[in-house]
């Protein structure tokens, strides 16, 4: 076996022992895209877990007092 293969986007893969596999800067350049699209999603599922507790005490809260014409 190669020390080297190539992968389908044309990137070199390093061949470590036992299957696993270290990706080379060219590749990470190529999976630039998705490793940021993957970031900001984990950021934003991190956002939505910090204000949900706000919501769920503030929202009925708000509500109930429009419903007593609080507005």
């Amino acid at each position: 076996m190669r020390l080297y293969d190539r992968c389908r986007t044309g990137a070199e893969v390093r061949l470590a022992g036992r299957g696993a596999v270290d990706l080379v800067p060219e590749d990470a350049l190529a999976q630039r895209p998705l490793l940021i699209q993957q970031a900001v999603r984990l950021h934003a599922a991190g956002l939505v877990w910090q204000v949900s507790p706000f919501l769920t005490v503030t929202l009925p809260a708000l509500e109930m007092a429009q419903a007593q014409g609080g507005n």
